[in-house]
């Protein structure tokens, strides 16, 4: 027979509540993500900044809200904090494809993606819980699939219709030309 410990809740002063130093690393992350094409890098730094502001706000309400519970506002945090990462490292990716039809495709994908995912929200958590239980690998697989299948067709796609010149081959190309 298992025995389950009842959840013990511990408060989270603000010393402790790693909001600065999230703070910090969304810029370190969102710094580089500004100039890369680098034609933008004025617009896209004040967006980038503008994200991590909000990010850290997000995460100081989530902390206002559950600071008598240090287990779910690291976890709500930790799941911040991912946001974040996500955004930042697909950031330069949007945009280089921003003009083509490329980048609707991976916004669109991305959007109904997303929505998927919080729609099985309580599967997702019961499988991540339970890992032994079939949903699991049936969602890790489903989305693995999905990936791998998207991925080669939006690569086979670009390459047979031989996409107009991305920001960041353009820029390239003019620094060895010059």
């Amino acid at each position: 027979m298992i025995h389950h410990k009842k959840h013990e809740k511990v408060f989270v002063p603000f010393s402790n509540n790693r909001l600065f130093i999230t703070f910090t690393l969304f810029l370190i992350l969102g710094l580089p993500a500004s100039f890369i094409p680098e034609e933008t890098y004025g617009r896209w730094l004040m967006i980038n900044t503008a994200v991590a502001v909000v990010l850290t706000v997000v995460n100081y309400i989530l902390w206002r809200k559950h600071k008598e519970d240090s287990k779910r506002y690291f976890s709500l945090h930790s799941f911040v904090m991912l946001l974040g990462l996500a955004f930042f490292t697909m950031a330069p990716i949007f945009k280089g494809l921003f003009p083509s039809v490329f980048f609707w495709m991976l916004l669109i994908g991305l959007t109904l993606f997303i929505l998927f995912l919080f729609s099985k929200s309580e599967n997702i958590a019961q499988s991540l819980l339970n890992p032994r239980l079939k949903g699991f690998s049936l969602i890790m697989y489903s989305y693995l699939g999905v990936v791998f299948f998207a991925g080669s067709v939006l690569l086979a796609y670009m390459l047979v219709a031989n996409p107009p010149r991305i920001l960041i081959v353009r820029a390239l190309s003019n620094r060895i030309s010059s």
